[in-house]
């Protein structure tokens, strides 16, 4: 069938974090006399966030989700930050920066993708492992309105690779997964998943980190054009 849309991921896919992650924690810790350097915390925030359970509230009601959001957060700083007390006022100020635009950058090409998809008359949303701050970030980046629909873990009660976060979302742009690519930077929870429920995965590796796979790879959005 023809492609009708296309789905992204959105953090490294999209947008990536200004400076990484280790430098914002480092600057503002160190306004509350906490000394930790940007690498030491860019490797255990890779380390934690690989292990630590998926930002998913299945059964949660509305109303709770933000403030389980911010908890599921704060143990990811705590844990980051290993065994160091943190004032409540230093997670606040972390949390709320990163719902800002100055904690993120498109890449090069984004806008210039988004706006030649939406000028041929592509349909696209956002599949992502995000939390309701995904909205203002991708406002504050001038790409929100590009997406008809924003689908993200922490409300879906499925994280990627679960093929039900998928689904959820072809269900609510109303496609059917044979009319849809999806776009993402990792293998086993953009591309394994996008697959198991019946999409096109493409698989956006910038910096050639996969070798030898069958699954089509791109390694800059620009390239998307050549598997419409």
């Amino acid at each position: 069938m023809k492609v009708k849309g296309l789905f992204f991921d959105a953090g490294d896919t999209l947008f990536y974090v200004r400076g990484g992650v280790g430098e914002h924690y480092s600057r503002i810790a160190k306004r509350y006399g906490i000394n930790l350097e940007p690498p030491l915390l860019s490797r255990r925030f890779q380390e934690v966030f690989r292990r630590h359970a998926p930002l998913v509230f299945p059964g949660a009601r509305e109303c709770d989700i933000h403030a389980l959001e911010r908890k599921w957060w704060n143990d990811i700083v705590q844990s980051v930050f290993d065994g160091v007390s943190l004032p409540e006022a230093l997670f606040d100020e972390i949390y709320t920066f990163f719902e800002e635009e100055e904690a993120w950058s498109l890449f090069p090409e984004t806008l210039e993708v988004l706006e030649r998809l939406e000028g041929i008359g592509y349909q696209m949303g956002i599949i992502s492992n995000f939390d309701s701050r995904i909205h203002p970030v991708c406002t504050s980046l001038g790409i929100r309105h590009f997406f008809k629909t924003v689908t993200i873990s922490s409300r879906a009660g499925f994280a990627k690779p679960s093929p039900e976060i998928f689904c959820l979302a072809l269900n609510e742009a109303g496609f059917h997964a044979s009319e849809v690519v999806y776009v993402g930077d990792s293998l086993d929870h953009d591309v394994k998943g996008a697959a198991l429920c019946g999409m096109t995965p493409l698989l956006l590796d910038r910096n050639g980190r996969y070798q030898g796979i069958e699954t089509p790879t791109i390694c800059d959005l620009r390239m998307i054009f050549s598997h419409l």
